[in-house]
């Protein structure tokens, strides 16, 4: 079995080292020796000898895990895994994998991050036992690439039967927490790892008792998320925690220093929903981060190219009358007044109606049949149950499916679409089918009203743009403009430059600059944007 290392920081080694049986450690530096001696005698050390212990022995493990991890990557008979055999990026990450024990994987979505997982799994000891927590929905995606190599899996879900591989949902942890505390777990794979994101979610808190609790056992801590950074830094922190980065040591240093956070005078609150010192994060978190996008190691990928397409809202009366509508039956069912209707309400308002008016003017579905008449497959995605229900009503069961929260048997639906030539629109609820599915069948992608989140856009998309697509895929943005559709993109657009800030080391476009250039209207003037970016500071300081 792999030897266990201490764990090892500024505070406990000298327990460590005055307990180390050092017979275990041949390699051991004289030097060390002579300390560990020296403590055992209970003598006092200078504060030079201990500034000198505390470097050399750290180091010492460091480069000692490194040889382990090195000697098992190096051994491993890459022939048993040929029938599922990875390029040269993905065996890059399989050793970037192998010789860290705390890290995270953030390659693009598509790029086959579970596929590098459970093969770096293989790599290690064979009496390893792996505990994967993911989304409910992929729990079978992630057993689906297991089983190309081991058959000793577990999906957990009313029973707890743990396996080699036992694969469980993020809010299940809670529910089998005794049982997982009682098991035996080397090796711990987050899968959508940005799930543990908010330090307040009853999800991230479970999951830090359960870490705290099982890291006698645990050797190995793998993240796995194509979006590290959703929209700010401080949703960077509570990874950085999990792989135990020195930046996670200090909360308040890290928030003022890459948050721009400040403490509020007023309402005696931490305010942490700022960007501060971006590339100095990116820099001093690179090397436990593997990041890899599609166009720079998938050459022969088609290209994906994103097309805002600016509609003219004819039905302004109804824009501005969706307001007093929705208020008026507000009041009727709950007695509220529209001059008490909240900024998020009245945004979310907003936004539905602008989902719904693309299928009352016939835009969207004009869209759609363009698309089918061309000889493509399409995904609608969207936020809205009607949407769903309209656009599977219009085109029928000869030709659409639909995925949303009501759709029971998820994977096999998806399955079906991409197998049957006859199916040509798939509509998808964003949150429940932005993220895990294969669709690469499909080559046109309509993203019918848009998220707050850049990352699920970029997860709508890359459901069909992923290895596997042969063809060129085309991502259609239909926005109403001078509504708060044309604000949301506005929006986007400037997260993006952050997040790819910090992961990327260089601000990035979401659309090339010709687009942004030609295409978005200085709309800055325009009084609404200006409430859009008001709330959207109180969304980010009610989600921190």
């Amino acid at each position: 079995m792999q030897q266990q290392f201490p764990e090892i920081d500024g505070r406990n080694y000298k327990k460590v080292l005055r307990e180390l049986d050092i017979s275990k450690y041949p390699s051991l530096p004289d030097y060390l020796k002579d300390i560990h001696l020296k403590l055992r005698r209970k003598q006092e050390l200078t504060v030079s000898e201990e500034v000198l212990t505390k470097s050399k022995l750290i180091t010492y493990f460091k480069d000692l895990k490194f040889e382990y991890n090195k000697f098992y990557f190096d051994k491993f008979d890459w022939n048993t895994v040929d029938h599922r055999k990875p390029k040269p990026f993905q065996l890059d990450g399989i050793k970037f994998l192998t010789l860290n024990d705390r890290c995270i994987l953030a390659d693009d979505m598509g790029l086959g991050k579970s596929l590098q997982t459970v093969i770096a799994t293989k790599v290690q000891p064979e009496e390893f036992n792996i505990l994967i927590i993911t989304l409910k929905s992929l729990k079978k995606n992630f057993a689906n690439e297991i089983k190309f190599f081991d058959e000793r899996i577990s999906i957990i879900d009313k029973k707890w039967e743990p396996n080699k591989y036992t694969i469980i949902h993020y809010d299940n942890i809670k529910k089998f927490q005794k049982e997982i505390l009682e098991c035996r777990f080397e090796i711990l794979i987050l899968d959508e790892a940005h799930k543990l994101k908010s330090n307040k979610s009853k999800r991230a808190e479970k999951f830090f008792d359960i870490l705290n609790e099982t890291k006698k056992d645990l050797q190995k801590v793998w993240l796995l998320t194509g979006t590290p950074i959703a929209n700010r830094p401080i949703e960077y922190f509570n990874l950085l925690r999990i792989i135990k980065h020195p930046l996670s040591k200090n909360w308040q240093e890290y928030v003022v220093k890459y948050c721009n956070g400040f403490q509020d005078a007023i309402y005696n609150r931490w305010v942490v929903n700022g960007a501060s010192n971006l590339l100095d994060l990116h820099n001093q978190t690179k090397s436990s981060v593997l990041r890899r996008l599609k166009k720079d190691v998938l050459k022969d990928l088609p290209d994906k190219m994103r097309v805002p397409l600016y509609l003219e809202l004819e039905n302004k009366k109804g824009y501005r009358k969706a307001l007093k509508d929705f208020a008026d039956k507000k009041y009727q069912l709950e007695g509220i007044k529209d001059t008490e209707l909240n900024e998020m309400t009245k945004i979310a308002v907003w936004r539905q109606f602008c989902a719904l008016e693309k299928l009352n003017d016939g835009s969207l579905v004009e869209l759609i049949e363009n698309e089918i008449d061309k000889g493509n497959k399409i995904i609608v995605f969207t936020n809205f149950t009607k949407v769903v229900d309209e656009i599977y009503k219009i085109f029928g069961s000869k030709i659409c499916r639909t995925l949303d929260g009501r759709t029971k048997d998820r994977q096999e639906v998806v399955d079906e679409f991409n197998a049957n030539e006859n199916l040509k629109v798939f509509v998808i609820n964003i949150k429940i089918g932005a993220a895990g599915w294969n669709i690469q069948s499909a080559n046109s992608v309509i993203v019918n009203d848009l998220p707050w989140v850049p990352d699920d856009l970029v997860q709508c998309e890359d459901r069909a743009w992923r290895m596997g697509q042969n063809r060129e895929v085309v991502i259609h943005f239909p926005l109403y403009a001078e509504t708060i559709e044309e604000h949301m993109l506005e929006i986007i657009l400037s997260k993006v430059k952050i997040t790819t800030q910090v992961i990327d080391g260089v601000q990035k476009d979401f659309l090339d600059n010709d687009q942004i250039n030609s295409d978005l209207k200085k709309i800055e003037e325009d009084s609404r944007l200006s409430l859009v970016q008001e709330i959207f500071k109180k969304i980010n300081m009610a989600t921190v």
